[in-house]
């Protein structure tokens, strides 16, 4: 059972933190809007250029798709990119929610970043926003002017899970990535038979709303594919190499443990993170704590060995 404790340098920012009103998603959608925005508008720019690019949809089936691209203020193409899913359940949130990572990765790497505003649950369920980050992921491969030879698919949350259906596309799709870095990621809408009571009462997300954001996303009475809880994929070999952080207290911990137990078992180049004392998103709550500092330090590490560097991720022994 995850522990009580809260690291001390977590504990005053989640005492802070007041409860969002999650019963009404427009409202709900609002505040996080609002909080997003804000934030983002206080941010260092760090010599970092930030522009909008849309890319309409091939079949124009779907609307055109609003992308926020990270460049380093160079004239220099960057070579690799990553491309972070923000998260939000799959109901709220927008590509400014990555704003702060996002400069961190430019500033200190100097590749791009890209953030799709993918399609929210519950009006749009799954396959929606999973289809529109594969379209993000197709217009940074396709895209000259980036020039981008290695890409990282990254993301916190429900953004994890996208970019974990995302490594699982491009290894059934023979289209190679140099890395997977999923933070807290809901990988499984099934739970063992006394989940529900081990993480009815953890901070910022409980088991009910994990089953809410399932409920969501998910289409009714239709099979649930590996692209929507890639828990649920049968094989996980091939697969991208991967970064998993994971918060103590949190209803998705063990699913994130199990999905790293399978890719390590699977011959899978894994690093995995497993953080006593935190909780769901503690990095975005906490963006200044150490506890945070020190985890971004260490994804940033992992991400310029994938995409700089001879990925040191990928070269450990199979």
């Amino acid at each position: 059972m995850p522990s009580d404790n809260i690291r001390i340098d977590l504990q005053d920012a989640l005492g802070a933190l007041r409860p969002p009103d999650r019963t009404d998603i427009v409202v709900h959608r609002a505040d996080v809007a609002a909080g997003v925005r804000r934030e983002a508008a206080q941010l260092d720019p760090q010599d970092v250029l930030i522009s909008d690019v849309h890319v309409p949809d091939p079949g124009g089936r779907a609307p055109s798709l609003r992308l926020r691209l990270y460049r380093p203020a160079g004239a220099a193409p960057p070579h690799a990119g990553v491309l972070w899913m923000h998260g939000g359940a799959f109901s709220t949130g927008l590509p400014e929610a990555c704003d702060r990572i996002a400069r961190d990765i430019v500033a200190a790497l100097g590749v791009a970043v890209v953030s799709p505003d993918y399609r929210l649950a519950p009006e749009f369920p799954f396959p929606a926003a999973f289809e529109d980050c594969l379209r993000a992921l197709t217009w940074m491969r396709a895209e000259d002017g980036l020039g981008l030879g290695r890409i990282a698919v990254a993301g916190a949350s429900a953004g994890g899970t996208l970019a974990a259906a995302l490594a699982l596309h491009a290894r059934d799709d023979g289209q190679p990535l140099s890395l997977q870095l999923l933070l807290y990621p809901p990988l499984d809408d099934r739970q063992d038979g006394d989940w529900d009571q081990r993480y009815a009462r953890t901070p910022i997300i409980t088991s009910d709303d994990t089953r809410t954001m399932w409920r969501r996303y998910l289409p009714a009475d239709e099979p649930v594919s590996p692209y929507a809880a890639p828990g649920r994929a049968a094989d996980l070999s091939g697969l991208a190499p991967a970064y998993l952080c994971l918060a103590d207290n949190d209803p998705l911990r063990d699913e994130g443990l199990e999905y790293a137990r399978r890719l390590i078992r699977s011959g899978v180049p894994t690093e995995l993170h497993h953080l006593p004392g935190t909780f769901h998103g503690f990095d975005a709550i906490a963006p200044d704590a150490p506890t945070t500092r020190a985890v971004v330090d260490s994804y940033l590490g992992a991400l310029r060995a994938a995409l700089l560097d001879d990925p040191v991720v990928a070269a450990a022994p199979q």
